[in-house]
């Protein structure tokens, strides 16, 4: 996806410092190291972080919903991120319905 800055902006990003448990949001973040694989439940997820100039939160999203290519020469990408917030054991984490890499063009 390539996606103009000013133009995705303007449709209602959410910036990671504003949210709170319980909050849909959509925006787009930086994963700046490779996501590891946990289980909860009975149920695999990708666990990473994302950053934004606000502030950083993890985020868990299943396993089938992306196919994620484990990399040994990760490189930081940008994503669209939409999920919900939760407030998990470890502070507010982010549960993810859909992400997708982005081009950004500033």
């Amino acid at each position: 996806m390539i996606c103009h800055f000013d133009v995705f902006a303007a449709t209602g990003h959410h910036h990671i410092a504003t949210l709170g448990p319980g909050v849909s949001f959509r925006g787009v973040y930086l994963i700046t190291s490779p996501p590891t694989v946990l289980t909860r439940d009975n149920e695999e997820f990708y666990a990473f972080f994302v950053t934004d100039l606000t502030g950083r939160i993890p985020c868990l999203i299943p396993v089938h919903r992306v196919h994620w290519q484990q990399n040994p020469e990760f490189q930081s990408q940008r994503v669209l991120i939409e999920g919900n917030t939760v407030l998990a054991e470890k502070g507010l984490t982010a549960l993810v319905r859909d992400l997708e890499p982005v081009n950004m063009i500033w």
